[in-house]
């Protein structure tokens, strides 16, 4: 995993260039491309482009909805995988989507032991196929053994989208931050919706734009990613993958808790929301709903290390 870490950061540079390859690949294989904040990732037929800040086209990952084949339903993960998510009712009308999915967490003890493990707690909102099939989950993350500019016992700040069915990582990095956070650290993250526009960088259709990003007095240390979806947030919640995490002393000695999460629709605060959990076992970490209100989400996460 170092190796795979010391890769990344070697190639971050030339990749932000080219675009056109991975920077790494995860011990799992899945690859990872780098891209400068404020990039944008439009969804568009099965295929998702990502442009940079100035409207250049860095990239196409084609068949991205699973079109050329593979993928799968919500629930086909991978052993690594765990999660906790809910529905979203929103209606049918154009306008009727999700307005903002927000919430705070304090960064908790790191792991005893430090062996190249890597830990992504990803939180933010699912894209699926009109087969109900992951197109992709885009959001802010919190993670464990490594940043965009090295690998190491610590945490960092991760802006990205996923794309499942092709095994890949978008990640935004910030030049000159490292993107560390620190111990006790209060984070504040954010999903928010900017407009629903009519057409983007020449693509005549219906898209709706969400930014996804850190806030608060930090908020300017990380970088941000902008999302132009065709087809409305089905799904918000948490997503969690482990790597390389063979006994409880890699885990976090502490739980980690989100707090104060609101899910908002355009149409208001939904009454409720129904929540699920699964993988939690194959992520061998315990997921808790402690309170489900859409107005007052929190969410708790114990490790191994912390329950015992």
């Amino acid at each position: 995993m170092m190796r795979f870490l010391q890769v990344f950061a070697a190639a971050l540079v030339a990749t932000v260039v080219s675009a056109l390859e991975p920077t790494a690949y995860t011990a799992s294989g899945k690859a990872i491309y780098t891209t400068p904040s404020g990039s944008r990732i439009v969804k568009h037929g099965s295929n998702v482009n990502l442009y940079a800040p100035n409207g250049t086209l860095l990239h196409v990952f084609e068949n991205a909805d699973g079109s050329g084949g593979g993928g799968g339903p919500l629930r086909r993960q991978s052993t690594s995988v765990g999660q906790i998510f809910a529905p979203l009712p929103v209606g049918t009308g154009a306008n009727d989507t999700l307005q903002s999915f927000n919430g705070t967490f304090v960064v908790p003890p790191p792991p005893t032991t430090f062996e190249s493990q890597l830990m992504f707690f990803g939180f933010g909102y699912t894209d699926l196929t009109d087969t109900g099939e992951v197109y992709t989950f885009t959001g802010v993350a919190l993670q464990y053994g490594g940043s965009n500019v090295q690998g190491g016992s610590f945490y960092s700040g991760a802006i990205f989208a996923e794309i499942p069915v092709l095994d890949t990582y978008i990640l935004a990095s910030l030049p000159n931050s490292t993107e560390q956070l620190n111990i006790g650290d209060t984070v504040s993250v954010y999903v928010a919706l900017q407009g629903i526009l009519d057409g983007i960088l020449g693509i005549n259709d219906t898209f709706y734009e969400y930014f996804t990003g850190f806030s608060g007095p930090n908020g300017d240390q990380f970088p941000t990613l902008q999302s132009y979806d065709e087809d409305k947030p089905q799904i918000v919640g948490w997503r969690v993958e482990v790597e390389g995490a063979e006994q409880p002393s890699d885990y976090p000695t502490g739980p980690l808790v989100f707090k104060d999460v609101t899910v908002e629709l355009t149409t208001g605060f939904p009454s409720e929301l129904n929540w699920e959990i699964e993988g939690d076992s194959a992520a061998d970490i315990d997921f808790e709903v402690v309170n489900g209100d859409p107005t007052d989400v929190e969410i708790k996460m114990t490790f191994p290390d912390a329950s015992s």
